[in-house]
């Protein structure tokens, strides 16, 4: 991993989204989107990328294609 990437916000971001998904914790997934968002403003692509992950969490989606 590119070291300057590993120590960003954005790397722990995913990381505790990937996390989040994994254990299909719904809760930690939106405080960990909240959290960021409150600091940097997601723009609105990346928002609804989250979002349709968010729902297959939320198991209303089967496929992100």
């Amino acid at each position: 991993m590119f070291p300057a990437f590993s120590d960003s916000r954005e790397c722990k971001l995913v990381k505790k989204l990937l996390e989040a998904h994994e254990e299909q914790n719904i809760d930690s997934y939106t405080d960990s989107v909240k959290e960021y968002d409150s600091i940097s403003r997601l723009d609105q692509w990346l928002t609804t990328m989250l979002l349709r992950i968010k729902k297959t969490i939320q198991g209303e989606e089967e496929d992100l294609r």
